[in-house]
């Protein structure tokens, strides 16, 4: 029972994901969104969280960060929707310890706004202010537990390569193709800061993603990072979101 409710869970949250982001693309470019969707649902990577009910967490990981980064740091302030997407933060705080880190993705999103258009930081205001309480509380709320520290890196190299495996996914046994892993959404990214002032739906939620599986890497490549090891199965259902931020990135980028 707890097996199928985790997985109604994570196909109703990607396949939501493809459904917003088909409303913002062109239809001849939905194979580039719908293809890695399928695939991250359908190969059996993550078969920790699909046979453990009790890792439903991580599913939820996804869900509540992934409407946080529609919600709250696409919509204005105050709104009805911004209200929605302050409550999934608050609840993405409950799933895992890096919950906060959606919060953390609206805050540098909110910024890059702030920085193109100084005259708007009077109305971002309170996105802004909630995003930094709500990293704040996360890091507050994080529980030292003694016999996890044998699993945190413990030397640069260490942290590197695990970063590096993380962001290369899926040839985790790989990591400088993280290099490689990153180029669409670098693209996409310089696209963007080239100076427009208007922004696409589908350029921001992209670019979101892209930023919180990266954030999402370097969480999990310091606090499981021992030895430089690549992610563990239960880390990669959050790992697999570079290869959809990758080709979120191209079908824009071709739009």
């Amino acid at each position: 029972l707890q097996m199928v409710g985790n997985a109604i869970i994570h196909c109703a949250t990607l396949g939501g994901l493809g459904w917003l982001m088909s409303r913002w693309l062109e239809k001849r470019y939905c194979m580039l969104l719908w293809l890695p969707l399928t695939l991250v649902l359908t190969l059996p990577f993550g078969w920790e969280n699909s046979l453990a009910g009790f890792q439903s967490q991580f599913y939820f990981l996804v869900l509540f960060s992934l409407l946080t980064l529609w919600l709250l740091g696409l919509y204005p302030p105050k709104s009805a929707r911004w209200w929605c997407g302050a409550a999934t933060a608050i609840m993405a705080l409950f799933t895992v310890a890096s919950g906060f880190l959606a919060a953390a993705t609206v805050f540098a999103l909110v910024m890059f706004r702030v920085t193109n258009r100084p005259q708007t930081w009077r109305q971002q205001a309170p996105t802004l202010t909630l995003c930094g309480a709500i990293v704040v509380a996360g890091i507050l709320l994080k529980a030292d537990v003694k016999h996890h520290h044998l699993l945190q890196s413990h030397s640069v190299a260490e942290f590197l390569t695990a970063l590096g495996a993380n962001l290369a996914w899926p040839w985790i046994v790989v990591p400088p193709f993280a290099i490689l892993n990153l180029l669409p959404l670098a693209a996409l990214a310089w696209f963007v800061l080239r100076g427009r002032e208007d922004e696409h739906p589908a350029e921001e939620m992209t670019l979101a993603i892209g930023l919180w599986v990266v954030l999402q890497g370097l969480a999990t490549a310091f606090a499981r990072g021992a030895e430089g090891k690549p992610p563990g199965w239960r880390y990669m259902d959050s790992s697999s979101f570079i290869l959809i931020a990758d080709c979120f990135s191209i079908a824009v980028l071709l739009s």
